[in-house]
Formats: C-alpha cells, structure tokens, sequence
C-alpha cells in the first residue's frame, strides 16, 4: 500500500499516548470519537504483539478503513443483484474509480467506515428495519460527529417508510424504533465505559478541539468558499464578510438554504402525499434516499467555515450506489464530476499524484471548487425532477 505521508503523525503519537495512559485519559490529545480510537488501540497492540514500530507499522491501519470499502461495495453489488443490474458497472464506478479508494488505500483516513454506516442506515430505513437503523445511526456518530447532519433527513425517511402502512403496522414499526434506540443507548454507554475520565464529555471535547483545531473560512477544501477567491489557511472564519457578518454566519446560513433545497421537496412528499407514498416503487424510494443524502453530504462540505478536505467523502459512495442503479447521462455526470473534484482536491494536500511542481498552481483548487459546485446543482436539479415524477405517479393512485 503507499506509505502514508499525511496525518500519520496523529495516529502514531495517539498510539504512543494510549501505550503511555491507556485509553481513560486518551481525549487529552484526540479529537476522534470512540469507533476510530478503538481500531487506533487494535493497532497499536497488534504492532507491540508482532514487534514491529509504530512508525513502521502506520501502513497497515489502512486495514481499518479499507474493510469498509469493501463491505460498502458488497452493499453496491447486492442492490446491483436486487435490480438485475450487470456487476460491470460495480467495477466500472466503484473498483476502478480512484476517489472510491483514495481516501483509505492512499490517504489512510478513515471516513470510509462512516460512510459505511450512512449507506447502511439508508438501507435499513428503505427495508424498514428501524431498530437496526437506530443502531447504526448510534454507530456513525461515533465514527464520526459530522454523521449529525443526517439526522433530519432519516428523520423525514422515517415519516415517508411510515405513511401509508395500516395502524396496526406502525404499531409495530414504533416499538422497533424504541426497541432500537434502547439497543443503542446502551451501546452507547458501553463505548463510554473505556474513558472512564470523559465519559458522556466526549462529545463536546470532539465538537471543541475540532473547531479550535480550525479556525479559517477553508482549511484545504475546495468549496465555495475556494471558488469565490477564499484561499485556504487564510481568513479566520470570525472575521467579518457580508453585511459586517462573520464568514462563520454566513456559511451556516448558506449550509440551511442549501439543506432546505434538498428537504423541501422530500417534506413535501412526506407530508402531503400521506398514504399515497404506498405507491412508491422500492427503486424509487431508494434513488430519493440515496441522491438527497449525497446531496447533504454536499451541502455540509460546500458551505460551511472550518471544513477539510475529506469531509465530503460520503458523496462518494453514495453517487456510486446512484450510478450503479441508474446509469443515465445526469448520473454518470454527477460521478464524474464529484469523483474528479474529490480526488483533485485530496491530491493536491497529498500530492501522490499531482507534481509537487504544480501543488502551488490555485487555479486547480478553483476547478475543483466550480466542479463540485456544478455537480451540487445538477443534483439539486436531479432531485426535485425525481420528487415530481414521484408525485405525479402517486397522484395517477387512487386513495
């Protein structure tokens, strides 16, 4: 695997701390949450049983996320299966799309494994199955905090699974949900148990050494802020823009105008089709999940201050489920351009690829930047086009 040139530091001194301290006092150094420090731990211990360095042994924590790869292909190829779908376009948009790798193969990161749990959540909730998609709800907040910009949207799958089922059958689906956030409440508290001196703290130490770790309107992402002349590392967030408003403001009010684009139209069908939404086809529910969640996904890396690089990752397998399910002209653009960008913008903080000749060349962030801002739109558009089309066919049913 390529040796990891970025970020490696972070896990080997993490490791070193854990060895040190154990892991009740390992939130004095880390912003990660539990999941990840976990696997860090695993690592590190596996490392001391084979005697090997944990310098040496960096590469082979890409193990980690590399998993998740591959269960979120197996996920792609068992809906490719559901649909008769030829497993060529699975090798096609997943195996040989680079930006599908990049991040655990190259980078080393882990937001591969929240990923995992995005899609897989999505899954459960079009299969119904809401205990389970508590728990793995449960489970990418603790990959990852940045999982929270979902909530909303499961919030409005819920209601659109719900509807249309006999009084009876909520019932049933009601006291899953419970049942499921009772299973998830105390998987919660067991992955508080190891750091006995944070405890239920965690969450706010994350959430506070993330943003004290990033104080600038972009820290290496190539979003909107990029594309309007904000380079990265450059401007503190706090400092004012617009209307004598901070940048700060300015990207949250832009991340909730942009998120309203995305959940007005899935509210819309929610609410107002009711027991109509029976008439859903399963396809059709699953392309309204999958494409307004990587519409999120975007939505969170585009506009708000603070944001890195990686941070739009779980577009990416999601557009794949996309692409792979419905390879129409929008689809495949839409992969293209969110794979290009994405691997554009990781490369040139990696330069793995790209020249180190060339990683000072602007210009390519600003394409970056303008490639994931036409892909936003293009979804966008996408998006409110499925909404209708499912509304007119549940509007031909008889109530």
């Amino acid at each position: 695997m390529p040796k990891v040139n970025y970020d490696w530091w972070s896990f080997v001194s993490w490791a070193e701390y854990i060895r040190k301290v154990g892991l009740a006092q390992v939130y004095d150094v880390t912003n990660y949450m539990p999941i990840s420090i976990f696997a860090i731990n695993i690592w590190q211990k596996a490392t001391a049983s084979l005697q090997l360095s944990l310098t040496d042994a960096v590469s082979l924590l890409k193990i980690y996320p590399l998993l998740f790869d591959f269960f979120i292909l197996g996920i792609i190829s068992w809906l490719a299966e559901q649909y008769s779908i030829r497993k060529w376009k699975v090798g096609l948009f997943c195996l040989c799309n680079l930006a599908f790798w990049y991040n655990s193969w190259i980078w080393g990161q882990f937001d591969g494994v929240y990923a995992f749990f995005v899609l897989l959540t999505i899954i459960f909730l079009w299969k119904k199955r809401f205990d389970l998609s508590m728990i793995t709800v449960m489970l990418s907040i603790n990959v990852k905090l940045q999982a929270l910009i979902f909530l909303p949207l499961y919030l409005l799958f819920a209601v659109i699974e719900l509807s249309g089922n006999a009084r009876a059958q909520q019932k049933q689906y009601v006291v899953r949900i419970l049942f499921g956030c009772l299973i998830a409440v105390l998987l919660q508290c067991a992955f508080f148990i190891p750091f006995a001196q944070s405890g239920v703290q965690i969450v706010g130490i994350v959430w506070q050494k993330s943003a004290s770790s990033s104080q600038y309107v972009t820290f290496n992402a190539d979003n909107f802020w990029m594309a309007i002349g904000v380079k990265t590392q450059s401007a503190l967030d706090t400092q004012f823009w617009l209307l004598g408003i901070p940048y700060h403001t300015w990207g949250w009010l832009f991340f909730f105008l942009s998120s309203m684009s995305v959940l007005i139209p899935i509210a819309g069908l929610a609410v107002f089709l009711k027991k109509k939404i029976v008439s859903f086809s399963d396809r059709d529910r699953l392309l309204l999940m999958l494409i307004s969640a990587y519409l999120i996904s975007l939505c969170f890396f585009l506009f708000p201050t603070q944001i890195h690089e990686r941070y739009v990752h779980p577009a990416i397998p999601l557009i794949c489920a996309l692409v792979v399910l419905e390879t129409t002209p929008v689809m495949v653009l839409l992969c293209v351009l969110t794979s290009i960008a994405y691997v554009i913008n990781l490369d040139l903080i990696m330069k793995f690829l790209i020249s180190p000749s060339i990683v000072e060349a602007w210009w390519l962030h600003h394409i970056a930047a303008f490639i994931y801002l036409v892909a936003f739109v293009l979804g966008v558009g996408k998006l409110w086009w499925l909404s209708m089309h499912i509304w007119k066919k549940a509007k031909m049913c008889s109530p």
